[in-house]
């Protein structure tokens, strides 16, 4: 036990220190970004404005006459934050301004209505003085999004920044399916049943994300895209390099990064709490030599993760702090106080309202109240799901549903079948897959304002209950008889510690 406390306590020692590193590296390029042409930037979006692209949309398969913008409004806000002045370069490196939330100038225009985001950022695109407009400095995130925009907005059109996540998470999905069914094919002879059920595992995985996690849709929104290109990438990394067969040092500096460039492009859209999600998914799924080995690499790579995570933004506030005084630190807690407090009737449309009251909802009376602003929450998610599923709001609620109630199922039977000398280790992989839903009911316990009002997007997180479903089911449909992990044994040099490896 002490062997391990300590253990965990150099791991968070070591990745604060990574976090440190990450972060000068960051705001470096933060501060080099600068020095590339904002007026170029602010010409294509004015060239975007009168094309009309602002106003585009993508259909929904299964949606009838439903289209949902090709810019989201959230990039349209971070564009904003590329469109502004700056004080110095110091100032527009820590945080970006955003455009003051007051109704928008409607231009004419014969090429449809964006958003409100969107025509604020066509107003101060348009300005001959865009630092005289209405705004703020918006310290609560990284910014990440922002980088990637200031580099890239100059030299392409908006609708390319979105086009850029497009393919990089089809990509990475489709890599991950093509790597993992290519390799259960080549593999033969005996001992290779559990290979080949992780590798169908991971297809599943990649079949899952690739299906119901909204790709389609929300790859267009590079601000909800690019955690996406994060998480995805991690899964390949996790594919090809099984958590449970590298080395310590090695698994740590794996999961600080994870958590770094989590925390640089969260935007509260659900990257942390699918992060995690996933990360222990894929310490289940990373061939760990022993129970023993598994349940210590899940908790070192939930304490290297959180403190990566809180590591980033410790320091952004700490800067924050030092550079503009400790009353932006006390803006920083409040607007996150907001988004875990009770209240949100305040943020619901009319027509939010109007849908709630016909379904039974008193919301005047479940704010402040735990299990009846949840039953809301799961409402709205559910209200949502459409948008994960090409459109078929039955079918999104079917597939959710569906994957929550098959779950426990599908891992009874793989318990059931586990057997031989590895029983033990493969039955805590099951129990550790089936644990990890609880993470994201964590996170909307901790954050019900959030989940309720921004349930388009947070409902994206639930992908996890169908890839966990299809997971399950591969390995309760996987191998009878007791071949295990004995092949393993060329990992384990003679301190029994898993050696690092590939597939």
């Amino acid at each position: 036990m002490l062997h391990h406390a300590r253990a965990l306590a150099l791991a968070c020692a070591g990745t604060v220190l990574l976090a440190l590193l990450a972060m000068a590296a960051y705001f470096a390029l933060n501060v080099a970004a600068t020095f590339i042409d904002r007026d170029a930037a602010t010409a294509r979006i004015r060239q975007a404005a009168e094309a009309g692209d602002f106003a585009r949309a993508v259909p929904l398969p299964l949606g009838a006459d439903e289209v949902l913008p090709r810019i989201a409004g959230n990039d349209c806000r971070v564009l904003a934050g590329v469109v502004f002045p700056y004080p110095s370069r110091v100032d527009e490196a820590l945080s970006p301004r955003m455009t003051a939330e007051e109704p928008p100038v409607i231009p004419p225009t014969a090429n449809g209505l964006p958003r409100p985001p969107c025509l604020r950022l066509i107003t101060l695109a348009g300005m001959d003085d865009p630092g005289a407009a209405a705004s703020y400095v918006y310290h609560r995130y990284l910014h990440g999004h922002r980088l990637f925009a200031r580099v890239l907005a100059p030299y392409v059109p908006p609708l390319m920044l979105g086009a850029v996540t497009l393919v990089a998470t089809h990509a990475l999905v489709l890599v991950l399916l093509g790597a993992a069914l290519a390799q259960a094919a080549a593999r033969h002879g005996p001992g290779s049943a559990p290979g080949r059920a992780r590798d169908h595992s991971f297809a599943a995985l990649a079949l899952a994300f690739l299906l119901f996690y909204g790709l389609g849709l929300f790859g267009w929104n590079f601000s909800l895209a690019l955690p996406d290109v994060v998480i995805l990438g991690f899964i390949l990394f996790a594919y090809l390099r099984p958590l449970g067969r590298l080395g310590e040092r090695a698994f740590v500096l794996a999961v600080a990064g994870f958590g770094v460039l989590t925390a640089v492009f969260e935007f509260l859209t659900g990257g942390i709490p699918l992060g995690l999600t996933v990360l222990l998914g894929m310490v289940a799924l990373g061939e760990a030599p022993d129970r023993r080995t598994l349940v210590w690499r899940a908790v070192l790579g939930t304490a290297v993760f959180g403190t990566a995570i809180a590591a980033c933004f410790a320091i952004k506030l700490a800067f924050l702090v030092l550079y503009a005084g400790p009353g932006e630190a006390a803006t920083f807690f409040a607007s996150l106080s907001e988004r875990t407090g009770g209240r949100f009737v305040y943020g619901l449309t009319p027509a939010d309202v109007a849908t709630a009251r016909r379904v039974g909802f008193d919301l005047n009376a479940a704010e402040g109240h735990l299990l009846p602003s949840l039953a809301y929450l799961l409402f709205r998610l559910g209200e949502a799901s459409h948008r994960i599923t090409f459109g078929s709001g039955a079918l999104g609620i079917a597939v959710l549903a569906g994957a929550t109630v098959a779950a426990p199922v599908l891992a009874l039977l793989a318990l059931g079948r586990a057997g031989g000398s590895d029983a033990g280790v493969r039955r805590a992989e099951t129990v550790l897959l089936l644990l990890t839903p609880l993470v994201l009911l964590a996170w909307f316990l901790a954050f019900v304002n959030h989940t309720i009002l921004h349930a388009v997007w947070m409902v994206r997180v639930l992908a996890w209950m169908p890839a966990l479903a299809a997971v399950l089911a591969v390995r309760a449909a996987a191998w009878p008889e007791g071949l295990g992990l004995r092949h393993m044994a060329a990992f384990r040099p003679a301190d029994g510690q898993p050696r690092g490896g590939s597939v």
